[in-house]
């Protein structure tokens, strides 16, 4: 009977809640904050390289000799961040494009 009275708490209790899942336009939105805070660490990338190569065309225009490298490295990153930004924008066109069709489903449901 002991035994009996010691198992009787653990098969009474209700079992435990499961964790919450996150939806799917939850997750999306997670997705689309986090590429829309990279895009903007990139556009900020963009201005600032952007500025050194007016700095340097600065220095160019005072005579003093401009490293061609460096202003072709500067100039070539500038575009591979304007290429990043643009498919950056098409993702997050996209995600908000899925938040809306998950939020549509959901309420026909």
């Amino acid at each position: 009977m002991q035994t009996l009275n010691a198992l009787l708490p653990i098969v009474t209790r209700a079992p435990a809640e499961p964790a919450p899942r996150r939806s799917e336009a939850g997750q999306l939105q997670e997705k689309e904050d986090a590429t829309k805070s990279e895009l903007a660490k990139d556009r900020n990338d963009t201005k600032k390289i952007a500025a050194k190569v007016e700095e340097q065309e600065a220095e160019r225009l005072g005579n003093e000799p401009l490293k061609s490298r460096t202003q072709d490295e500067l100039k070539e990153e500038c575009s591979r961040l304007h290429a990043r930004d643009a498919a950056l924008k098409r993702e997050v066109c996209g995600l908000k494009r899925r938040i809306r069709n998950v939020a549509e489903d959901g309420r026909r449901h």
